[in-house]
C-alpha cells in the first residue's frame, strides 16, 4: 500500500527546482520544488530517515534515532529511496527494495505561510 502511495505521488508530480532548506531537530533538510496536478506548487522532501537502518546488530531491535547529517550540514532529500522489502512483482516498483527503508516523504504546498495540520500515514507492513 505504501509503495502504491509513493508511485501515485510520483505520477502526479515532476521536479522543477531546489526547495528551501528547512530546519530539523538533527540538522537541516534540502528538498525539491515540484508541480502537482493542476499546476499546484509543492515542496517535496524525499527519503528523510526517521530511524537508523535495522541492519546488522540493529536487526530485530527497537528503532534507534537517526543521528542526522551532523552539525551544520544539510541532508539533501531530493531522491526517491527504495521501499522496504516486499513482493513488488505485482506493483511494478522500479526503485527496488532495501532494509534501509525507515524513511518518510513530506510534501508541502509552497503557497502556505502559516502552520497547517499534517497527516501521517504509517502502513501496516
Amino acid at each position: 500500500m505504501w509503495t502504491l502511495c509513493i508511485l501515485f505521488a510520483l505520477l502526479l508530480c515532476h521536479v522543477t527546482s531546489p526547495a528551501p532548506v528547512i530546519p530539523a531537530p538533527w540538522g537541516s533538510i534540502q528538498g525539491i520544488d515540484m508541480e502537482g496536478r493542476g499546476g499546484r506548487k509543492l515542496s517535496g522532501y524525499l527519503g528523510i530517515p526517521f530511524a537508523r537502518p535495522p541492519t546488522g546488530e540493529l536487526r530485530w531491535q527497537k528503532p534507534h534515532p537517526h543521528p542526522g547529517p551532523g552539525e551544520g550540514k544539510v541532508f539533501v532529500a531530493d531522491t526517491v529511496v527504495p521501499a522496504c522489502p516486499q513482493d513488488t512483482a505485482m506493483l511494478g516498483v522500479t526503485a527496488g527494495t532495501n532494509e534501509d527503508c525507515l524513511t518518510l516523504d513530506v510534501y508541502v504546498p509552497t503557497t502556505v505561510t502559516s502552520p497547517r495540520p499534517v497527516m501521517v500515514f504509517i502502513h501496516g507492513g
